[in-house]
């Protein structure tokens, strides 16, 4: 059977910022710290692995940021 995925792809060409795996998404070693006062990027990145797929933050200073979701879809992802 072909694996397929949803993939969601979210890109600007704004400000960026610095991609740090502890400051940006936020890990068990820093207590949970995204750096940005909540848990929102850690727990998508946690629900997408739950699920078998990715999460990625690419992001540089002055030229934007890309966000790609992937998840696959030849699963049940949802229980009744």
């Amino acid at each position: 059977m072909k694996s397929e995925k949803l993939i969601v792809e979210i890109k600007d060409d704004g400000r960026g910022f610095t991609v740090l795996e502890t400051s940006a998404i936020g890990n068990a070693n820093n207590g949970g710290s995204n750096g940005f006062g909540g848990n929102g990027l850690r727990n998508i990145r946690r629900r997408a692995e739950n699920f078998g797929g990715a999460f990625s933050i690419d992001s540089e200073i002055g030229k934007g940021t890309r966000i790609i979701l992937q998840i696959p879809v030849n699963k049940k992802l949802f229980t009744a």
